[in-house]
């Protein structure tokens, strides 16, 4: 029983023998996703929300904002590959951002999901919010495990005359 770096033996890293269950038994019975969700579970990922920020932060970092019809033709034109051009042709709107930032932040088992709706701006004399096409925005939330909350954040490249870009960087 216990754990020990210095002998070779079948990993048992319970502190009670009564458990039933050895971690040997857990590494080579359970499926690589099965094992990824048990860490993610028991494990307390600490630096989730830190990854997924510097995921986001990549992505923003590396487009450059446009709603060109041009280039979103190009994007759909194979979309087995919408990604793969998305990271060649640097251009995207929110949508296209926070999508491809999702997918990034899915394939590293970090828990998100996208975000639509509004970035009011604008409101009239009653002190309510002006909705248009215009107005739209995208953006993502990443599950704190710690905090036991979701996160707001938002990849949308420089340039978006919809955000406040100092909010964003928070």
């Amino acid at each position: 029983m216990g754990l020990s770096f210095d002998s070779e033996y079948e990993s048992d890293m319970r502190l009670d023998d009564e458990l039933g269950v050895k971690a040997f038994d857990l590494i080579n019975g359970l499926y690589e996703r099965e094992l990824a969700d048990l860490f993610w579970e028991f494990g307390e990922e600490r630096y989730a929300k830190k990854f997924a920020r510097e995921i986001v932060k990549a992505v923003r970092s590396h487009l450059t904002y446009s709603n060109n019809p041009d280039v979103w033709e190009k994007y759909t034109a194979n979309p087995a590959k919408f990604f793969e051009k998305v990271w060649q042709l640097k251009e995207a709107d929110c949508f296209v951002s926070n999508t491809l930032a999702v997918r990034l932040l899915k394939e590293a088992e970090i828990p998100c999901r996208f975000v639509a709706g509004h970035y009011v701006k604008e409101k009239n004399d009653e002190n309510q919010a002006i909705l248009h096409a215009g107005s739209g925005h995208a953006w993502l939330e990443v599950w704190d495990a710690i905090g036991n909350h979701w996160t707001r954040l938002d990849a949308t490249p420089k340039g978006d005359p919809m955000i406040d870009e100092e909010e964003q960087e928070k």
